[in-house]
């Protein structure tokens, strides 16, 4: 049997038709898969440089943590190390004036030891001042006597 050449046509025709339109399903297949990838890689892509994002972030925040850390650890111990500095000047200083103190306390004890022999020797030189004065007072009222004696003498042979 062989169809007529109109049927043949027809038939013909129709397989086009379905190849043409498998043929679409297949592209449109294919672009839906390639989007999907070309999606799918975006999203990878975005993912990606999202971690690595977050990742610097992370390594940035430990790196500033640990400069942090260290910078509050020399802070503290710069801190502490002026405080002993403070504390060891503050004793230095408390123990200068203990030492006045106690310098000061012996002073006085010894001065407080050697008063009774001071007002001794004190008395006594006032006794042998005195003593000196009085004979110098003496001398001296006997010379000026003389003095008297010698102008009476003089004022007398004057006058004869």
């Amino acid at each position: 049997y062989v169809p007529p050449p109109e049927e043949q046509r027809q038939y013909l025709l129709s397989q086009q038709q379905q190849q043409q339109q498998q043929l679409q399903q297949e592209q449109h297949q294919y672009q839906q898969q390639h989007q999907y990838q070309q999606h799918q890689y975006q999203q990878s892509a975005a993912a990606d440089q999202q971690v690595a994002e977050l990742g610097g972030m992370l390594d940035a925040s430990l790196r500033l943590n640990a400069s942090l850390r260290l910078n509050a650890s020399m802070r503290l111990s710069a801190l502490l190390a002026s405080q002993q500095q403070q504390q060891l000047r503050e004793q230095r200083q408390l123990a200068a004036i203990q030492q006045k103190r106690e310098a000061r306390q012996q002073a006085q004890q010894q001065r407080e030891m050697l008063l009774p022999s001071i007002v001794n020797v004190s008395s006594n030189n006032n006794n042998d001042n005195k003593m000196e004065q009085n004979q110098e007072g003496e001398r001296g009222e006997e010379h000026q006597h003389r003095r008297r004696r010698r102008r009476r003498r003089h004022s007398e042979k004057k006058s004869s």
